[in-house]
């Protein structure tokens, strides 16, 4: 749903109602519903869960949920490289049995991040391994990194889960690729948005006098615009007076230049929403589009029946 009638949903229920309807969440869950509330009401929510889990959504309110930290999860455990598999089995095992998710494993020498520990070494490889040998690498990201960012990330290692560190390259939590979901289909609705003039806090379900005051505002400079149109067609008014066939003409070049126009922008709102289009490739996109326009123009005009 978007924000907004997020917001509503959860403004309506009740303290009590809220606490039940939180119950059955994960903390990081949890944490996203009561970004959505007032100080108050979230501090009585938080009072009514059990100790761990409100600690545990007490430590990710803390950071920004535009951030790599307010994506994370807590599902994770770190063990030392020199750690036996024995002792990584027991450390999944106590995880598994106080939160009822199996973990992700991360091996660590010392400070340093190895990487993670694939769930099927603690099933088929008998004790005595050194854990180095079968770690895979990780990508790493710090817990105050856009999640933009995160995204970029993930599109470079398709295949990973991402550590989120602390500023001393501690590790604080885990993201998984399903939690980027949200944040790829918001971005590229923003991008959409963001070039037909819509504001991202509108909703399709908002009541018609909420869709013009988010609206009127671009409808009065496109009002402009056209009229700089039109006073560009003034300009060339003796020759339409003497040339009237013109005037059949000027509905046509301005829906032919509406369809082109509306390619284009399909093109490159995809380009920017898959991080295609950046500073160094922006010009050779406009100016392939522009090549690309004029060419279909000198196509259709050429085929034009009048």
């Amino acid at each position: 749903m978007p924000e907004t009638v997020q917001t509503s949903l959860v403004a309506d229920m009740d303290p009590d109602g809220l606490r039940r309807f939180v119950r059955r969440l994960d903390p990081d869950e949890v944490a996203d519903v009561l970004w959505l509330v007032d100080e108050g009401t979230r501090e009585s929510v938080l009072q009514g869960l059990d100790e761990d889990r409100r600690e545990r959504t007490e430590f990710l309110l803390g950071f920004s949920p535009a951030s790599a930290a307010g994506l994370m999860h807590l599902d994770y455990v770190t063990v030392g490289a020199d750690r036996s598999l024995a002792e990584v089995a027991r450390r999944v095992q106590r995880h598994e049995e106080r939160t009822g998710r199996f973990p992700h494993v991360f091996v660590t020498d010392g400070e340093d991040l190895l990487g993670e520990l694939p769930g099927q070494v603690l099933a088929m490889t008998e004790d005595g391994i050194d854990l180095r040998e079968h770690v895979h690498e990780t990508p790493a990201v710090r817990y105050d990194t856009p999640d933009e960012d995160v995204v970029d990330v993930f599109r470079a290692n398709p295949e990973s889960s991402v550590a989120v560190l602390d500023e001393d390259g501690s590790i604080i939590g885990v993201i998984y690729a399903e939690d980027l979901l949200r944040v790829v289909e918001e971005e590229a609705g923003e991008t959409l948005y963001e070039f037909t003039g819509v504001q991202e806090a509108e909703s399709v379900l908002d009541g018609p006098l909420s869709k013009v005051r988010y609206r009127y505002k671009w409808l009065i400079i496109n009002l402009g615009t056209a009229f700089l149109a039109a006073g560009a067609v003034g300009f060339f008014e003796d020759t339409i007076a003497a040339f009237t066939l013109l005037a059949v003409y000027m509905p046509v070049v301005a829906g032919m230049g509406g369809n082109a126009g509306t390619q284009s922008m399909a093109v490159t709102v995809r380009g920017l929403a898959l991080g295609q289009i950046s500073l160094p490739t922006g010009g050779r996109a406009v100016l392939n589009e522009v090549l690309a326009g004029a060419a279909n123009g000198a196509i259709t005009a050429d085929g034009d029946p009048m």
